[in-house]
C-alpha cells in the first residue's frame, strides 16, 4: 500500500515539528517535507516531488500562504 505523502508549511518550527511527528504516527500517512516559508515550500517541491496533501500556514515571512498556493496553481497548469 503507497503511503500519502504530506508537506508542511509553516514558518512556526514547533507547530511544524508537532505535526509532522503526528502524521507520521499515522499508518499509510509520510510527511515527505516541511518548509519554512513559501520560497522554501517551491525549492522542497522541486527537489523533493509533489505531496498529496499540503498543510499551508497563510501568514508567513518571505512568501505567504496564499502566494505559494497562487504558484503553485500556475505551475500546475504550465505543466499539464
Amino acid at each position: 500500500m503507497k503511503s500519502v505523502t504530506v508537506a508542511i508549511a509553516d514558518d512556526h518550527n514547533l507547530f511544524a515539528k508537532s505535526m509532522e511527528i503526528m502524521i507520521n504516527r499515522l499508518r499509510g500517512y509520510t510527511v515527505l517535507f516541511t518548509a519554512s516559508d513559501g520560497l522554501d515550500f517551491i525549492h522542497k517541491i522541486k527537489t523533493k516531488g509533489k505531496p498529496d496533501i499540503v498543510i499551508m500556514d497563510r501568514i508567513m515571512p518571505i512568501m505567504d500562504g496564499a502566494a505559494t498556493i497562487s504558484w503553485d496553481r500556475k505551475s500546475t497548469r504550465l505543466n499539464s
